[in-house]
């Protein structure tokens, strides 16, 4: 029977996609109900993911079994669940739970020291043997030492990711006798400086109760009440006024625009016909950079500037000579010190004015 199912499933590869074949697998062959029966419904996540694997492979690449396998064996997957798809009791690594948070969690092992060193090891990129104790020269103890606060150091950030994975409760358990240097002994002897001691009973679900450490983190304005009919804590406290009080009516600002229509005035036909929105443009953007440069460069700038854009010579020169002639009427708003724009403005009805070149002195 396994032969002919694996010849069955072989005779579908070449004209399956990845994602077909394994769909029929998981589907109509039971592999899902056999998967979920096995391992629980933490793997249909893992399962869902494999195939959305399959179709950004087939979506990117020729889609074929083998090309497949090539291209699953090379990629990084990191698979992050969703606490809050449903009401249940997820049993997971600290390194698993990275990014993900609950109401309420359980530290159930913090008694337990790092695992001992691996017999080989990386020191000053060079690979190492760690022999026994009994056979240690001078270089292997500072290797073996480098080694420990390494590991003592991911260590300690495991716990940190570990501590900040509730919401609002965290339980921090053990079992057996505690060794020095572990997450309990760390927390415990933080908890005796900041915590109060406080008598745990468990008794009502299992067999045990005594002495423990509660650090709480509501603040002092808070009142805990428990209700005989309610199963939950209520948190009474009185509301902000901000809560309460509408936001002020938001002023919107008059901008005024010297190129917006005030009146009914006509405009007439300009002398320069098409090109006088292009002149008007360019001479604009020469009352704006010419202020910056010297004097005596100037003409000059300008009439580089306008041959670039095609501007003929006889038009540039006539261009120049009017933009200069406004300089010399008003230096002092197109001067070093003046500014291209700037903003005005006033308390209560907002109005904005945004006039060019004014004079900045002090």
């Amino acid at each position: 029977d396994v032969t002919r199912f694996l010849k069955d499933l072989l005779s579908k590869v070449d004209y399956l996609t990845p994602f077909e074949l394994f769909s029929h697998i998981l589907g109509p062959l039971g592999g899902r109900k056999k998967w979920y029966g096995t391992l629980g419904p933490e793997v249909l996540d893992s399962l869902d993911e494999f195939l959305n694997l399959c179709l950004k492979f087939q979506h990117e690449n020729i889609p074929s079994l083998q090309g497949f396998l090539y291209w699953v064996s090379f990629e990084i997957i990191e698979l992050k669940r969703d606490l809050d798809q449903s009401n249940q009791v997820r049993v997971m690594t600290v390194h698993g739970s990275k990014g993900l948070q609950a109401p309420i969690v359980f530290l159930p092992d913090t008694t337990q020291a790092p695992a001992q060193l691996p017999s080989i090891g990386i020191y000053d990129n060079i690979l190492a043997w760690l022999p026994p104790a009994a056979k240690d020269i001078p270089l292997t103890k500072i290797f073996k030492q480098t080694l420990r606060e390494k590991q003592q150091e991911e260590y300690k950030r495991l716990l940190y990711v570990a501590l900040t994975r509730a919401e609002d409760a965290l339980y921090i358990c053990g079992w057996g006798e505690s060794k020095p240097e572990t997450w309990y002994e760390y927390v415990t002897n933080g908890m005796k400086r900041v915590g109060e001691e406080t008598e745990f009973d468990f008794s009502s679900m299992i067999d045990l109760k005594g002495k423990g450490w509660q650090l709480s983190a509501q603040e002092p304005s808070l009142r805990v009440v428990t209700e005989p009919q309610r199963s939950h804590l209520e948190i009474v406290t009185s509301l902000p006024q901000w809560l309460t009080t509408p936001p002020a009516k938001e002023v919107q600002p008059d901008i005024l625009r010297p190129s917006d229509d005030m009146g009914e005035e006509t405009h007439s036909i300009s002398a320069y016909g098409d090109f006088a929105t292009q002149r008007g443009i360019l001479m604009h953007r020469l009352l704006e950079i010419l202020p910056a440069l010297e004097e005596a460069s100037r003409e000059r700038s300008a009439l580089a500037f306008l041959k670039k854009e095609n501007v003929p010579l006889d038009i540039a020169q006539e261009m120049t000579q009017r933009v200069l002639g406004v300089f010399k009427a008003f230096p002092d708003l197109f001067g070093p010190v003046s500014r291209g724009s700037t903003h005005l403005g006033k308390a209560g009805r907002v109005t904005v004015v945004r006039p060019d070149r004014p004079p900045c002195h002090g």
